[in-house]
C-alpha cells in the first residue's frame, strides 16, 4: 500500500529515468556518428518524449482521515512549567529524589524543545502520538538522570509513576488541543496486479488515466546588474 501521490511521484520519476537512458544512447550514437565519415554530417537520432498516455488500474485500500488542530498553546513557557511540576512531583512522590538545579535545566531543556518541535504540528492524531512519545521519553530520561533503578521496588514505582505521568500529561493536552475539522490525508492505493485482480467488489479499483508531455530543463549562465554571474536552470 503506497499513498496516491507517493505512487504518482513514482511513476514521474520512472519516465525522467527512461529519458534519462535515451538521451545516454543517443551520446553514444553522436560518438559513432562523429567517427564514421558517411554518418557525420548527418543529423544524431535523438527520441523526445512529447506525449505519454499511461492508464493505471490500481486498488483503493483505504482513505487516511486526519483532523486540522493548533498545538502552538503545547509549546508556552506556562505549560513546560505545568509540565515540569509534575514530572518533579512525581519523582518526589514514587522515588523520594528531587532534581538538582542542573538536572532541572536539563529536563526543562528537553521538555521545551520537545513540546515546541510538537507545536509546529497540525494533524490531531499525529500531534497526539508524537506527545505521547515525548511524555514516555521525558520519563526514562529523568529515570537515567537521576539512577533510581537501584532502589527497592523499583518495577512497582516505576509503573505507578509512569502510568500517573501518562495521565497528567495527557490530561493537560487534553484541555489545550482539541481535534478540528475532520479532514481528507491521504488515499492509500494498491498497484500490485495480483491485487487488482483479486479486488472484491470491482468497485473498489479505479484507472488512472494520465496524459504527460516533456518540458525539458537547462544549465543557463545569467548576468546581474552588478556584474555578478550564476548559473540556473531555466525551462527549455
Amino acid at each position: 500500500m503506497v499513498t496516491l501521490s507517493d505512487y504518482l511521484g513514482f511513476l514521474m520519476k520512472e519516465i525522467s529515468h527512461a529519458r534519462l537512458s535515451s538521451d545516454l544512447a543517443s551520446i553514444e550514437l553522436a560518438k559513432m556518428y562523429a567517427e564514421n565519415d558517411l554518418l557525420k554530417n548527418l543529423s544524431v537520432p535523438r527520441v523526445r518524449l512529447s506525449r505519454i498516455d499511461v492508464s493505471v488500474p490500481l486498488v483503493v485500500e483505504s482513505l487516511k482521515m486526519d483532523q486540522a488542530s493548533d498545538f502552538r498553546s503545547l509549546g508556552s513557557p506556562q505549560n513546560q512549567e505545568a509540565l515540569n511540576r509534575i514530572l518533579a512531583a512525581l519523582f518526589t512522590k514514587h522515588f523520594d529524589v528531587k532534581f538538582s538545579k542542573e538536572e532541572q535545566k536539563n529536563i526543562s531543556a528537553r521538555i521545551r524543545l520537545g513540546t515546541e518541535t510538537i507545536a509546529r504540528k497540525n494533524a490531531y492524531q499525529e500531534g497526539k502520538n508524537d506527545f505521547e512519545r515525548f511524555t514516555e521519553d521525558t520519563f526514562i530520561y529523568a529515570v537515567n538522570l537521576k539512577d533510581v533503578r537501584k532502589l527497592q521496588d523499583f518495577d512497582r514505582r516505576f509503573d505507578q509513576s509512569l502510568h500517573e505521568l501518562r495521565n497528567q500529561f495527557m490530561a493537560l493536552f487534553d484541555a489545550q488541543v482539541q481535534p478540528g475539522p475532520t479532514k481528507l490525508d491521504a488515499m492509500l492505493v494498491n498497484p500490485v496486479t495480483a491485487a487488482v485482480r483479486a479486488a472484491q467488489p470491482p468497485q473498489a479499483i479505479f484507472v488512472l488515466n494520465l496524459s504527460l508531455t516533456e518540458e525539458g530543463i537547462e544549465l543557463v549562465t545569467v548576468q546581474d546588474s552588478e556584474g555578478n554571474t550564476k548559473k540556473v536552470l531555466v525551462i527549455e
